[in-house]
């Protein structure tokens, strides 16, 4: 038991230097005194170190750039509330065009697969599903298989 709380309170620890360290750069944007090119390459690198993803954050850049400019917005706060907004239309877009939100047939788990490369962000975008959803009161079981690396789980 002890070894278990012990292990949460590193994933703890580490979903927390994560937030902490995305937190503290979105911060240094909000700073900026105005909105310049430099911004929107660092929002661009912030969004894809964040494993949003090239072509999504590519679209998210595009729309806010738009938005920025029909509204003549000049100070980096209001571009990132923009941002903010674009990013919950994108995600209520695409529940709508048949994605559908993460739910499990009751009485019957939910399973997630995860499949990509490595250094693309499976970890963490695990460790952040099973935060999400051990704070919804879920309860939450990983399994790991890795074939090149079977000593690694």
């Amino acid at each position: 038991m002890f070894k278990l709380l012990r292990r949460r309170d590193r994933v703890q620890q580490g979903l927390k230097r994560s937030r902490e360290s995305w937190f503290s750069r979105v911060a240094q944007i909000v700073k900026r005194p105005r909105v310049d090119e430099a911004l929107w390459e660092e929002l661009e690198e912030l969004l894809i170190s964040a494993d949003v993803g090239v072509t999504t954050t590519a679209r998210l850049i595009e729309g806010v750039r738009k938005k920025a400019a029909a509204q003549g917005l000049r100070d980096a706060p209001e571009v990132v509330d923009l941002l903010k907004e674009e990013m919950v239309s994108l995600l209520s877009a695409a529940e709508g065009n048949g994605h559908q939100a993460l739910s499990s047939t009751p009485g019957k788990p939910l399973v997630i697969l995860t499949i990509g490369v490595n250094g693309a962000g499976k970890t963490t975008s695990i460790a952040k599903l099973a935060h999400y959803f051990t704070e919804q009161g879920v309860r939450v079981t990983l399994a790991a298989s890795d074939t090149f690396r079977a000593a690694a789980i």
